[in-house]
This record gives structure tokens, C-alpha cells and sequence, in this order.
């Protein structure tokens, strides 16, 4: 591994070194492409903005792309101490607001947009337009994006704001450090990550009632399987099922990043899950998952029989709380499904067609080159012959240089503490979590967040892509560094979960509890502390990982 000294950092002003920049491993724990970031990342940072503008949130988001990393530093305003009172006492009341309404506008206001930003997307074909249309179209999806962007923001702080205050409030009336028993009154309701893994688990149960489809997922290597599927008429009515999967949730891969292609391009991921689900013949996945809406029951009456000795304007808020954050828990995965995947998607649909162009042109040598030029050098080039070649081998030869790097976890200068007495920034911590450390003279323990409760122990099994999730046997323990909901299928398998990043709010830890398995989160270190094929024990209950 390279040392941290080998990562040069240049500022673009002097001014940025006085930031405080984290490296993002919750959303880009990878190496991402120029376009990436000047296309998908640039747009959600104008999103992240413009939102906390409306919520008058005091601070300006920036994102910068370092050695092939994405780094994030907030900008805290320098107002006087009586304007920064007032602005954030009127923060507060319109954070207050949304979290009150947080149901009715996403049903009623930002679901709706979103789906007409889909339509616009899905009723427009890149490849049949003259290139001065197809320019245009590029400007529209870059103003749909960053709008798609601000939604997504105008939702996710309300959102982690009272999950926090619901898990405080919980632990001051019940005095339990016991952090899963909050969560479990969130738990055991529907969402999309959940919804599409069901649908996976049904199919592999239809291929196990069919000797046919049985043999085919069976017999042949993933990439194989849909040509011999289509082999044979009950093949052929099983794909027919697929496909219908991937018309609802293939609009999504396993990094949500433009140079990523989606399982309606590369459907591996999804048929390697298949085989894996039918050496699992006598498990009943849905029927497991029910114990946590008995088990949410059971908390709530629990909760509302101790809350009664409470004054009225207590329970009033607990109650108030406990039902915005219900609608948190699920919205928490379905943003992911209705923003984070769409606008990865498009915005690589319409990339992909200039890359076909440039290519053909002679202005880049392969499609998948345009992922290495920023948006404006292609609307530059749109319309030239120049060529970029040696441009884009520069930047390939850049890419390979630093991805043996280990990104150090912060740049600039340290964090303040006093950051995180506010409610806002403790919940983004329990998102994001920090880096955490070996621990033992020997390094026999590796430290990092509860993120599920339970004690196991398995084999580990190191998995960087869902290409590789062929490697995993029922009871592994799933260690990488981050999880987005495209890799829940997984869940359905292994014993536990270890991260490199995220918290107890991080979607890793969520799905985990939804799936009664072991999470540790945001050990920093997992994929290169931990070796492939070692037998460790997680403990849920601490944070702990043991190595045996």
C-alpha cells in the first residue's frame, strides 16, 4: 500500500486547505471517473446546496475530486453570533415543519416530480436525435438532475434529524442505552430494497418448482444462463418473470456511478444471487422477515403502556416522533430507489451515447472512454474530430497510479468538536460514522459501530463487486466497505455484515436489522484488516470484530 505521504493534495484556492474534508466511503469508497464527478457529483452538490438554502441551514457543501477520490468539506457561515441565533431558530422551524409533513410531501409533492423527471428520461431516445438536440437534451438532464439532487436532500435531513431525535427520546423516557430497542418500533415495514429482494426470493422459488429452470441456473456459469433459459418453453416463461424483475428494479447496479452498468445491462449479479438462493430449498425468507413487524408490535404496546405515567404533552411528542420516524426508516431506503438509481441510470444512458459518437468520430478510441473527459470537454468536442486520446490515457494512467492508494480519511483542517453537539451533525454521524481503529496488542479485535444486535462466527469472504458474489456460501460473513440497497440480495445468504464505513443510520445497518443479522459498521479498516477466507466472530451487540 502506498503511504499517506504519496498522496499529493493541490487546493485550487488556498482557502480550501482551511476546510475540514472527509473522504465520503459511505457513497464513493472507490476510485470514481472525471465524468462522475463532473457530471453526477457536481449536480448533487449544486442539490445538496440549493436545499440547504431553502432550509437555511448555514453552511455551503463542497465536493472535490482528489486522486481519483471524492472528498466532502462543509463550509460553516461566518455570521455574527445574533444573526447565526435567528437564522437558526427559523432552520429549525422549517426542519420542524418537514419532519411533521414528511409523509404528505413525499407522496403528494416530491414523489410525483420525481416521476415526471423519469418520464421525461424514459420518453426520449438519445440515439435517434441530431447531435444540437442531443446537446440540448444533455443540458436538460443536467438541471433534472441537480432538481432530483435537491429533493433528495430536502428529504434526507428531516429524515435523519428525527430518527436521531426519536433514538434520544427513546433513551432519555426508557434511561436504555440499548439503541436496537428503538430501532425496533421502526422495523418490519415495506420498502423498495426489501420489495425487490422479495421479488428475487419468489423467483428462486418458482425456478426450484421447475426441474428445467432448476437445471439451467444449476449447470451453467451466470453469464450463460439467460441464453439457455431461452432454450426451452418453461425457460422461456421464466425469463418472461425476470425480465419483468429487471422492467421494475434493474435500473440499478452495485455503485451508483456513471461507469457502473446496470443489471438491465449486466444482469450477472442478479442470476448469481438466483443460484445462490436455490441451495437454500427449505428457508422461508418472507416468513422470517415477519418476525420484525410481530416483534414492532410488541415494542409499541410496550412502550405506550410505559409511557402512560408520562404527562400527555410526552406522550403527545413521543407518539409524534415515533410515527415521522416510522416514515423515515422507509423512506430511508426508497430515496435510494426513486432518486439515487434513476439519475445514475439516465445520466449514464445519455453519457453512453456521446462515448458511441466520440468514438466513432475518432475523437476518443473506445465508448467507455467518455467516462474520462468532463462534461464540458464533451460538449466541446461534440461537434469536432480533435482528438483526446492521449487526454484519456493520461487520465487511465492517473487512475491506475493511485488505485493502489489508501486515501487518507481526512484533509485540511480537524473537525470541530463542538460540531457535534448539534442534533443535526450526531445524525449525520450515525449515517456516515468515522473511521475506527485496530484495537489489541496483537490486533486480534477490530473496533467499529453496533449496527445490528448478535454474536456469530463464519468464514469471511471479502466481496468488492457484486460480480464476486459467487464466492459467498450460506453462513459467510459479507465484509466490504460500504453497501448500497442493490446489494441487500446478499443479506438473504450470509450470517453478518462488516463495513469499512457507515453507522447505526447507515443503510448497511439498517437492512441488516430488517434481515436479523449481525452488522458491524464503520470499522475503517475491514477489507484490509480482515483476510478472505479467516474465521472472525461479530459481535453486533458492541461493535466488535474478533478474530479467531
Amino acid at each position: 500500500m502506498k503511504q499517506e505521504t504519496e498522496f499529493p493534495v493541490v487546493w485550487n484556492e488556498p482557502a480550501e486547505a482551511n476546510l475540514s474534508w472527509f473522504f465520503d466511503m459511505v457513497h464513493f469508497p472507490n476510485q470514481v471517473t472525471p465524468l462522475d464527478f463532473h457530471f453526477l457529483i457536481n449536480t448533487m452538490e449544486k442539490g445538496i446546496n440549493q436545499a440547504a438554502q431553502i432550509y437555511e441551514m448555514g453552511f455551503k457543501d463542497h465536493y472535490r475530486f482528489i486522486n481519483t477520490y471524492i472528498y466532502d468539506a462543509p463550509e460553516l457561515d461566518n455570521s455574527s453570533p445574533e444573526e447565526m441565533t435567528a437564522r437558526t431558530a427559523s432552520s429549525q422551524q422549517k426542519l420542524d415543519t418537514a419532519i411533521a409533513n414528511l409523509d404528505q410531501l413525499w407522496k403528494e409533492q416530491w414523489l410525483p416530480e420525481i416521476k415526471e423527471h423519469i418520464s421525461y428520461w424514459e420518453e426520449f431516445n438519445p440515439s435517434q436525435v441530431t447531435m444540437p438536440i442531443l446537446l440540448e437534451y444533455l443540458s436538460e438532464t443536467e438541471k433534472r438532475l441537480q432538481r432530483m439532487w435537491e429533493i433528495h436532500f430536502l428529504l434526507f435531513w428531516p429524515m435523519m434529524l428525527v430518527l436521531n431525535y426519536f433514538e434520544e427520546m427513546y433513551q432519555d423516557i426508557f434511561g436504555d442505552n440499548d439503541q436496537f430497542q428503538a430501532y425496533e418500533l421502526l422495523s418490519g415495514f415495506t420498502n423498495k430494497t426489501i420489495e425487490g429482494n422479495q421479488m428475487i426470493w419468489q423467483l428462486s422459488r418458482k425456478a426450484l418448482a421447475s426441474p428445467i429452470v432448476q437445471e439451467v441456473l444449476t449447470k451453467n456459469i451466470a453469464t450463460d444462463v439467460t441464453n439457455k433459459l431461452a432454450e426451452s418453453v418453461e425457460g422461456q416463461t421464466f425469463l418472461t418473470d425476470l425480465n419483468r424483475y429487471f422492467q421494475e428494479y434493474g435500473k440499478q447496479s452495485d455503485k451508483p456511478l456513471l461507469s457502473s452498468p446496470s443489471w438491465l445491462e449486466n444482469p450477472v449479479p442478479v442470476i448469481k444471487n438466483l443460484q445462490n438462493y436455490i441451495t437454500q430449498p427449505d428457508r422461508d425468507v418472507v416468513g422470517e422477515m415477519e418476525k420484525a413487524t410481530l416483534l414492532r408490535e410488541q415494542q409499541i404496546t410496550r412502550a405506550s403502556e410505559a409511557l402512560e405515567c408520562y404527562p400527555q404533552p410526552v406522550q403527545n411528542k413521543f407518539e409524534k416522533f415515533l410515527k415521522a420516524a416510522q416514515v423515515s426508516y422507509v423512506l430511508s431506503e426508497d430515496h435510494h430507489f426513486w432518486i439515487d438509481c434513476k439519475v445514475s441510470y439516465y445520466a449514464r444512458q445519455v453519457s453512453l451515447e456521446f462515448g458511441r459518437r466520440l468514438s466513432e468520430s475518432g475523437v476518443i478510441e473506445n465508448q467507455d472512454d467518455v467516462f474520462y473527459l468532463s462534461l464540458e470537454e464533451i460538449k466541446q468536442v461534440s461537434t469536432t474530430t480533435v482528438s483526446l486520446h492521449r487526454l484519456v490515457n493520461e487520465r487511465r494512467a492517473t487512475e491506475k497510479n493511485f488505485s493502489t492508494c489508501t486515501p487518507p480519511p481526512f484533509l485540511g483542517k480537524p473537525f470541530p468538536e463542538e460540531m457535534f453537539d448539534d442534533p443535526f451533525y450526531r445524525a449525520l454521524e450515525k449515517f456516515f460514522g468515522v473511521m475506527a481503529t485496530t484495537t489489541g496488542k496483537e490486533k486480534q479485535e477490530l473496533k467499529g459501530y453496533a449496527g445490528s444486535p448478535g454474536i456469530v462466527q463464519g468464514t469471511a469472504r471479502i466481496i468488492h463487486t457484486l460480480d464476486e458474489a459467487d464466492k459467498l456460501q450460506p453462513g459467510d460473513i459479507l465484509v466490504t466497505k460500504t453497501t448500497t440497497p442493490s446489494w441487500t440480495s446478499l443479506f438473504v445468504s450470509v450470517a453478518a455484515i462488516v463495513t469499512n464505513s457507515g453507522g447505526s443510520l447507515s443503510h448497511s445497518a439498517i437492512v441488516a436489522r430488517e434481515y436479523g443479522i449481525p452488522a458491524v459498521v464503520g470499522t475503517g479498516t475491514a477489507t484490509t484488516t480482515i483476510q478472505d477466507g479467516q474465521m472472525i466472530e461479530i459481535n453486533g451487540n458492541s461493535g466488535l470484530v474478533r478474530f479467531l
